[in-house]
């Protein structure tokens, strides 16, 4: 064991707040996976498929939530369901893990949960630094935020009519389930109607002002993909292209 691993031991938490990353397994850091060896239980909403790509002794301890997000049901009752069920485990097995994809604590309702439900009980809690989907999509574009970046949800930008200056890019997460507050995972849902947003981002940037929508690669066998189109056409833009992604604008020059 190595005097990184020994301290980590020495300072150890009874809940752990990890980031998976975008790509899994890859994005996986060293001090996650260290964390994840020394866990007890590993709780996490990365479906069993994708888990499968851990090492055994890693695998072993994950419990896997993903099937308490329900399709078509409030995300809040789910979100709900999924804490009770990490408080649950983490009161019988110290130290445990919350394992979600990304960043734990980027746009990620349960990890902030968590944090306040650790609060309360009083355990030591740690947030641990994972690959966001805004790192992948810097990368991806590539975009340097100190140009400047503004970074909000898409529903709650129309919704509280939040006003954009235009000479900085703007990141807008989760465009796909504009509107709702709903889960939707399923290859049924159709896709939301974006005139609302396109209409509220018309109202700082000219129509034919190039936007992006950038889906990052979540396994070796997935495709990243780019997709730049006009704000003026936004709303009228296919859902294979918006499934998953996050809309970028860049700065008007």
């Amino acid at each position: 064991m190595n005097e990184s691993s020994d301290a980590a031991r020495n300072s150890q938490a009874d809940l752990y707040l990890v980031g998976a990353g975008i790509l899994f397994p890859e994005h996986l850091t060293v001090q996650t996976i260290e964390i994840l060896e020394n866990c007890q239980r590993i709780c996490t909403n990365v479906p069993e498929t994708r888990l499968a790509a851990l090492p055994k002794e890693i695998r072993e301890k994950c419990v896997c939530l993903w099937p308490l997000y329900k399709d078509n049901r409030k995300r809040i009752d789910n979100y709900r369901d999924v804490i009770d069920a990490v408080v649950d485990i983490v009161r019988e097995h110290r130290p445990s893990a919350w394992m979600t994809p990304g960043h734990p604590f980027v746009f990620d309702s349960v990890s902030q949960k968590l944090l306040g439900k650790a609060r309360e009980f009083g355990w030591t809690a740690q947030i641990v630094p994972g690959i966001s989907s805004l790192d992948t999509l810097l990368a991806q574009i590539p975009y340097d935020p100190c140009y400047g970046l503004v970074v909000h949800e898409a529903t709650a930008l129309v919704r509280d009519k939040i006003p954009l200056i235009s000479s900085l890019a703007t990141v807008l997460f989760q465009p796909s389930i504009f509107g709702s507050d709903l889960t939707h995972h399923s290859r049924q849902y159709a896709g939301p109607s974006l005139r609302d947003l396109s209409a509220h981002l018309l109202q700082f940037y000219p129509p034919q002002h190039k936007c992006a929508l950038v889906y990052s690669a979540l396994s070796e066998n997935d495709d990243a993909r780019t997709v730049w189109e006009a704000l003026g056409k936004l709303d009228s833009i296919s859902f294979d292209s918006l499934r998953g992604s996050t809309l970028f604008i860049p700065p008007v020059r």
